[in-house]
């Protein structure tokens, strides 16, 4: 429990992140919350939540799904060790220490700047843990949220703006064909599409993206501007700038703070036209 109650507040791609992300699975799955918003939920395989903003973790959830393969289930041992089997309240309670705070089926922990809630589920004879959410104290968290959409383009905008040395700039810059670049320390612009690994990229951008993906295939919806080669759409982190040599295929995908100089006249231009 203290891996995931250190967590909160750390960088996202740092040590203590990748820490949590090996107990959980391994492999995440990025969601946004909606377009205009930057909070970003990571969903585990083993069943354990991340909420991320501006590059540092929020908070995290462990859900006992029921299945018995899950995280809770595969290490509830190392989170409750010498409990009793099943969980009851009383035993969460020997480990953890009386709640600050009771709703209902759900216990308030507070440990100085971190919050930890219990949600229980009645089984026959008793109440057993449901899920179990780490928050930093005072930061309003839903793990009821919308999810928008999946992909690698989120992880791109939100390197924009951040210091090289930041770690999830760090793994960005590690993935295959992808080029970061930086102004004054921080990051301007992604691109992707180069560097011989085309459609190996260009297929992680948006869940669902073909192999060798054109401009339609994209599902942004219209672009704020679009060209003969060129679709530029606006989002709350910066701009998508996707270019095609032959007018179809995708050949490079940008994300950057600003808009390209030429394709942002050519868009206030059309703009005065209408």
């Amino acid at each position: 429990m203290r891996t995931f109650l250190t967590l909160l507040g750390e960088p996202e791609a740092g040590a203590d992140f990748r820490e949590v992300a090996r107990l959980a699975g391994g492999t995440g799955r990025r969601w946004a919350v909606s377009s205009g918003f930057t909070r970003r939920l990571i969903v585990f395989d083993g069943g354990v939540e991340v909420q991320v903003q501006d590059g540092r973790v929020l908070s995290t959830r462990i859900r006992f799904d029921g299945s018995g393969t899950g995280f809770a289930h595969r290490h509830v041992d190392t989170l409750f060790p010498g409990a009793s089997r099943p969980l009851s309240r009383a035993d969460v309670h020997q480990e953890l220490g009386l709640p600050v705070a009771t709703a209902g089926r759900a216990d308030l922990h507070r440990y100085g700047a971190y919050d930890l809630v219990v949600e229980y589920a009645r089984t026959a004879d008793r109440e057993t843990p449901g899920e179990i959410t780490t928050v930093l104290r005072g930061t309003s968290v839903s793990h009821g949220i919308h999810r928008w959409r999946s992909g690698e383009f989120t992880l791109f905008l939100d390197v924009l703006g951040l210091e090289g040395a930041h770690p999830l700039v760090q793994y960005v810059r590690e993935l295959a064909g992808v080029r970061v670049q930086t102004r004054g320390g921080a990051v301007t612009e992604v691109t992707i599409g180069r560097h011989g690994h085309r459609a190996e990229r260009l297929a992680a951008f948006v869940d669902g993206m073909p192999a060798e993906p054109t401009r339609k295939d994209l599902p942004f919806g219209v672009p704020a501007y679009t060209g003969e080669r060129d679709d530029l759409r606006d989002f709350a982190q910066g701009w998508i700038h996707v270019h095609a040599s032959d007018g179809e295929a995708i050949t490079t995908i940008t994300v950057s703070q600003e808009p390209p100089r030429d394709l942002a006249v050519r868009r206030w231009q059309a703009r005065g036209e209408r």
